[in-house]
């Protein structure tokens, strides 16, 4: 079974104007098989919380706060991308969600990439495309606009070929 990923929208918006980006995004560290993740016991409240380590979609490192739901995983909040060379650590050492108490050489490697291979289908659009939609919703409902046109023009083909016979 693929991952479930999960977030608070108005949240998801706070992040991707602080951090730059989007929880879309930083779902895909969860693919890589060489993330490291660790438990977060200082940022639990109620929950467990993890903090993942990997490389997103852009190929740069990201850091991922989460916490896990029986069958998924839910995205919180991304605290730390690398920008540059060791650009990371300065950020690191400015941000509150990143503690220079963190240590990921013990952490599981992989933990969630044969789940998220599984069936996760996190799809990152370009910023040209992201205008007209907004959030996954917007492309969703789009998507099955155009899912709808495609069943049609299959049923007329089908239908044509059918009298040629």
């Amino acid at each position: 079974m693929g991952l479930l990923f999960e977030w608070d929208p108005q949240k998801a918006r706070l992040n991707a104007k602080t951090h730059r980006i989007s929880f879309d995004e930083a779902c895909t560290a969860f693919r890589d098989p060489l993330s490291r993740t660790i438990d977060d016991p200082l940022h639990s409240e109620g929950d467990d919380r993890f903090v993942l380590i990997g490389r997103f979609i852009q190929g740069r490192l990201l850091a991922v706060v989460h916490t896990e739901r029986g069958d998924g995983s839910a995205s919180s909040a991304p605290g730390w991308r690398q920008t540059g060379r060791d650009s990371g650590m300065k950020r690191m050492k400015t941000d509150p969600d990143m503690l220079e108490e963190y240590d990921f050489s013990g952490g599981v490697r992989g933990k969630y990439a044969k789940s998220y291979a599984e069936g996760s289908n996190v799809v990152v659009i370009d910023p040209d495309v992201a205008e007209y939609f907004p959030d996954h919703a917007a492309v969703n409902d789009a998507l099955r606009s155009l899912t709808a046109i495609i069943k049609r023009k299959r049923k007329a083909e089908q239908r044509r070929s059918e009298g040629r016979s």
